[in-house]
């Protein structure tokens, strides 16, 4: 379960500057 949790804080981090791509992070868990 952690690793899901690695990806998704690692996506978000990547996009934390574009709000639009951070909602891309979502369908990622």
């Amino acid at each position: 379960m952690w690793r899901f949790c690695l990806s998704y804080c690692a996506c978000v981090i990547h996009y934390r500057t574009n709000f639009l791509r951070y909602f891309s992070c979502l369908p990622f868990i």
